[in-house]
């Protein structure tokens, strides 16, 4: 039969000193406080994998990450077990999402494209093309992500071009994007 947990209270928490070896403050629903010898204090969350294995979460350091603080993150966990998902896992696939992210803006696919059309461009061509989308392209699209571009995104660029009357340009422009835009789907960066 699981144990009765009375739940920490902040001043329990601060009031909590250290020993000569590791000890455990208990909150309930596999949440507790790991006081240290050296004095840090970490919070801590025991649970059952979705495989069945036994699995620890560390959640941060008190009093950086207070008590309620850390029960927002135990009933995040919980959440995702009651979904049949490793809250570590997930963590880990999120932070790589954002990495992932960060890494495939429009500028960085705008070079790796240009890098692979240049070398079949002269070099005139390719320094004049990099130009257009420096000067075009970039400054409204060059920071954000690719995956989350949508179509209203990607006609700013283009509009402004029509309304300086460089239609030329604007083509151009648009024949641009769509090839860094098909690299994208290509490398799946963005699923279509």
């Amino acid at each position: 039969m699981a144990r009765t947990v009375v739940p920490l209270t902040d001043p329990t928490c601060d009031a909590s000193k250290p020993r000569e070896k590791d000890y455990k403050l208990f909150d309930g629903k596999g949440l507790y406080l790991l006081v240290k010898p050296s004095g840090v204090k970490t919070w801590r969350m025991k649970y059952t994998k979705p495989d069945g294995r036994d699995g620890l979460a560390t959640f941060g350091n008190y009093p950086a990450l207070g008590l309620k603080a850390a029960r927002e993150r135990r009933a995040q966990a919980l959440e995702l077990l009651a979904l049949g998902k490793d809250p570590i896992e997930q963590a880990r696939l999120d932070k790589q999402e954002a990495a992932n992210a960060r890494a495939n803006t429009f500028r960085l696919l705008a070079q790796e494209w240009h890098a692979a059309c240049a070398r079949k461009w002269t070099p005139g061509h390719a320094s004049t093309v990099w130009r257009r989308i420096e000067s075009h392209l970039l400054p409204t699209l060059g920071d954000r992500p690719v995956a989350e571009l949508k179509t209203r995104d990607l006609l700013v660029p283009l509009k402004a071009a029509e309304k300086r009357d460089t239609l030329d340009t604007a083509a151009r422009l648009r024949q641009y994007m769509t090839g860094i835009l098909r690299m994208a789907v290509q490398h799946g960066v963005v699923v279509n």
